[in-house]
């Protein structure tokens, strides 16, 4: 990788409080993170006000809270994403003896294998986070990493600072609802201009000596500074990997194309016009159509063939 920063190399820590050690942005104030958090923030979380559940993903022991406070630099509003190996493991036992993990005897118990050494996710979120800022890729902003072992499991807090002026939740959440069936008003020229800069980050994205496993639409937030102006923000860097796959481009540009399968959202036009715009931002002479085939072909066989959408949920 170039760069002065190694990925996965250990992170130099220092204690924070009660066990914790971590990272802290310039401008916090340890002792008010302590004194929102607590001895044991997992408790304090779930307590309720001022944090909010905002989601949970079982199978990954994960929680992501907002709240609003004063960490010392005035009071604004946060994110903590929370990761506890004791929920990861409660839910890989439970798989592993149910009917269907009893079928495949030896896959969790590699998975618990690899469990052991594998790095922490938070540290591995905040050095992606740092590498892609010196490359001018946005992402939510980290402003404190907490770590310690309970009993030998790892329990982790990585809080980060609301994104301002925020469209939808992600990006395929804001596409559907403005240029699918229900939008309101349809702006063919407006969907144009943003699947052209989408597509130009993209290839800015793949450009980069790291590859992202996890990267789809959901992944993506869109913000707007200014009226008129977009810019992409990544999320979910914790499975951010130096080994990039073969064929990785078209593993990354099929699952974006699997991640709004939608036709009347985004049309086979439109998916061309994508392709075209992303070959373009690499001045890459290869034909659309047929990296498009190359991408359908791989698609038919994860999913079936793209659907109109459904009625909007409102």
């Amino acid at each position: 990788m170039t760069g002065t920063m190694k990925l996965f190399e250990p992170l130099s820590l220092r204690p924070v409080y009660a066990g914790f050690s971590g990272l802290l942005a310039n401008g916090l104030n340890p002792s008010k993170v302590e004194e929102l958090l607590g001895a044991d923030p997992f408790v304090r979380l779930r307590a309720g006000a001022p944090f909010a559940l905002v989601a949970r993903t079982y199978d990954k022991g994960s929680w992501v809270y907002r709240f609003q406070a004063d960490l010392g630099e005035g009071e604004q509003l946060y994110y903590v994403k929370v990761v506890r190996e004791k929920e990861v493991w409660q839910v890989m036992l439970g798989r592993m003896f149910s009917s269907q993990g009893l079928k495949r005897p030896f896959h969790y118990p590699k998975k618990f294998i690899r469990m052991l050494f594998a790095p922490s996710e938070a540290a591995i979120s905040w050095q992606v986070a740092q590498f892609l800022y010196q490359h001018d890729i946005a992402t939510p902003e980290f402003v404190a990493l907490l770590i310690r072992r309970r009993k030998g499991l790892r329990e982790e807090y990585l809080i980060s600072r609301a994104v301002p002026r925020l469209l939808q939740a992600n990006l395929k959440e804001y596409l559907v609802r403005q240029f699918g069936p229900g939008a309101d008003h349809y702006d063919l020229q407006a969907k144009r201009r943003l699947l052209a800069e989408l597509a130009h980050f993209l290839r800015r994205l793949l450009e980069l000596p790291i590859h992202f496993p996890d990267l789809k639409l959901h992944n993506l937030l869109l913000q707007e500074p200014k009226p008129g102006k977009f810019r992409f923000l990544i999320m979910d860097l914790n499975e951010v990997s130096e080994k990039k796959p073969k064929q990785e481009e078209v593993i990354i540009l099929d699952r974006f194309n699997r991640s709004i399968p939608f036709t009347d959202v985004i049309t086979q036009t439109d998916r061309l016009r994508f392709l075209k715009a992303y070959l373009a931002a690499g001045k890459d002479s290869r034909d659309g159509r047929s990296l498009s085939q190359t991408i359908a072909a791989r698609s038919r066989i994860h999913q079936k063939p793209h659907k109109p959408f459904g009625p909007l949920k409102k």
